[in-house]
Order: C-alpha cells, then structure tokens, then sequence
C-alpha cells in the first residue's frame, strides 16, 4: 500500500494534488472521487483493500452505480417530460 492510501485513511480525504496523481495509489484515489464517492465510502473502500476485502469494495462500487443509475432514470423523466412539451409548442 502506498502512502497516499495512508494519508487519505488518516485525514478522511484526498487531496487537490490527486488530480495528478500519477502513481497507482493516487491513480485509484482519483478515480473513485471522479466516480462520485464522497469520503467516507472512499476511506471505506481503502480499508477493505486494507484488509483483502473484496467483496466489501465491490459492494461499495456497485451501491454507488445503483445510486448513479437512479440519478440517471430521473434526469431522463425529465429530458422526456420538455421533450414532449417542445414537442407540443411545434404543433
């Protein structure tokens, strides 16, 4: 394990420089941010990587695509609702 894995457990959060991140730690670290993990499910993730956890990690991947995919149903209600209403103005 890396030292930023060890810094982001110790202070509950990354970085600005993870952006850059250009080692493999880092790397893992920015993208589970990008993914829209907040801190606590990042620092959660890391110790179940910690302690060969697998299926813990996995579980926390897919619980945060559940929530992704919800998020993505209900913005595409809404794009198909002022699509119907464009589609209304036009006639």
């Amino acid at each position: 394990m890396g030292l930023i894995f060890s810094e982001y457990v110790l202070d509950g959060q990354g970085g600005e420089d993870m952006a850059n991140a250009t080692d493999l730690d880092g790397q893992l670290i920015q993208n589970l941010e990008d993914s829209g993990l907040k801190s606590k499910a990042i620092a959660q993730f890391i110790e179940a990587y910690q302690n060969g956890n697998t299926h813990g990690q996995k579980n926390l991947l897919v619980k945060q695509k559940c929530q992704l995919m919800e998020q993505l149903h209900i913005k595409q209600k809404q794009i198909d609702s002022l699509d119907y209403l464009i589609f209304r103005l036009k006639l």
